[in-house]
């Protein structure tokens, strides 16, 4: 079914892909521009992070409206019963944005990249309007395992108490709002319910754009573990710290390099640059490939589970074998010694890389077996995605009554 015309709202510039939630995003466009004879894109740039000109292509049909970046005080962001994900999503520029492009053009359905956008669902100029929200994770649980995994300061931990309750609260909201949603994984889809009473119309996992490197890791290479992700987020920034910190004695008995690639601010790099001194950071790069494709192992050293973790498949179609804590993949069929090592803790995470990362045979072994399985399960397979959300379209724009509206509190 050709949609006529989708409004489609992300955090940050397609054009300025360093985290996840932005490269999924980038391919949700693509997948929308297929199937749509008009997609526009309402997104902010992204604030000290320069555009990267020409690094996505999209189609002729695709228009890309970018607004600057949001700045609120922070009375201005506690102030409010919406998490902070959200408040700084958008301003009065985002919402009078939004209006013209409902009143003047009259999209057929508006598309929610991520909770953060949600907040469009509430306002008065989408009320008629069918949505899909597109979940990137269950917030609410990656609040929760942040408030349990660290041991905060009196202060700062009702606040993150308290954000967790806005999340919790706001995503409920959000699944009531929109006319019908989708999850990112399988295990995404159970929890939605089991939280929430809520069932996804379809499992629109990303896809895997690169090709599958035929590679074979061979005695040539250093002993060299590389982490590739983005470093923007305290909670990302806390679990590498973790990583590093149980790395540093094993890996250095054993000989072991690790690279981190990814953007950080430049306080954070220069600070986590003089703490480690022996492993480089590379800050932000283009691609990520050259240094995929030197190491031995790739890492998923992140805490909370859920979601679905974009570095699984750049690993695998770089030829790495994963080395991830286990809840890090827990709705992605790697098996813990077939296909992936999985471990339960960071220590353990670490002393499994320094044991195993000069076991050249057990290092192929992993690393052929996961791109066998994504060939099987077709991981690369741009079409499914395409397929999953069309399906959300067609459900939602066959449906005649397109859910309620919650009381505008954002």
């Amino acid at each position: 079914m050709l949609t006529r015309h989708v409004l489609f709202l992300c955090r940050y510039d397609p054009n300025t892909a360093t985290t996840g939630d932005t490269f999924y995003s980038t391919q949700l466009i693509h997948a929308l521009s297929g199937i749509s004879e008009k997609v526009t894109v309402v997104c902010h740039a992204k604030a000290a992070t320069p555009r990267l000109v020409d690094l996505v292509q999209f189609g002729s049909n695709v228009r890309i409206i970018r607004l600057p970046p949001v700045r609120k005080s922070l009375p201005a962001r506690t102030a409010t019963r919406a998490p902070n994900v959200v408040t700084m999503s958008h301003d009065a520029t985002t919402c009078a944005q939004l209006a013209k492009l409902c009143s003047r053009e009259t999209p057929t359905t508006i598309v929610c990249s991520h909770l953060a956008t949600t907040w469009s669902l509430r306002q008065n100029s989408t009320g008629n309007i069918p949505s899909v929200y597109v979940s990137q994770n269950i917030e609410g649980d990656v609040r929760r395992t942040i408030l349990h995994s660290t041991s905060f300061p009196q202060p700062r931990f009702f606040a993150h108490a308290l954000e967790l309750l806005r999340t919790s609260i706001y995503e409920r909201e959000s699944l009531a709002s929109a006319s019908t949603f989708t999850a990112i994984s399988t295990g995404d889809a159970q929890r939605f319910e089991a939280l929430y009473g809520r069932i996804p119309c379809a499992i629109a996992s990303p896809v895997c754009e690169q090709s599958f490197t035929d590679r074979q890791i061979d005695a040539d290479q250093p002993l060299e573990a590389c982490i590739s992700g983005s470093y923007l987020w305290e909670a990302k920034l806390r679990n590498l710290r973790m990583f590093l910190t149980a790395a540093r004695k094993p890996f250095a008995e054993a000989g072991v390099k690790t690279t981190v690639v990814g953007q950080m601010s430049p306080s954070n790099l220069e600070r986590f640059r003089r703490m480690w001194p022996e492993v480089n950071f590379t800050g932000p790069v283009p691609s990520p490939a050259m240094y995929l494709q030197r190491a031995r192992i790739g890492v998923i050293p992140e805490l909370a589970g859920g979601g679905f973790k974009l570095k699984q498949l750049e690993y695998v179609s770089a030829g790495l074998p994963v080395y991830a804590l286990r809840k890090a993949v827990a709705d992605v069929p790697l098996h813990d010694r077939v296909s992936a090592r999985l471990f339960d803790s960071m220590q353990q995470l670490t002393s499994g890389i320094a044991h195993d990362i000069a076991d050249i045979a057990t290092l192929n072994r992993l690393q052929l077996a996961a791109r066998r399985l994504a060939l099987e399960d077709k991981w690369d397979d741009v079409s499914r995605l395409s397929k999953c959300i069309e399906q959300a379209l067609d459900h939602v724009l066959s449906r005649s009554n397109h859910g309620r509206l919650v009381p505008n509190g954002t």
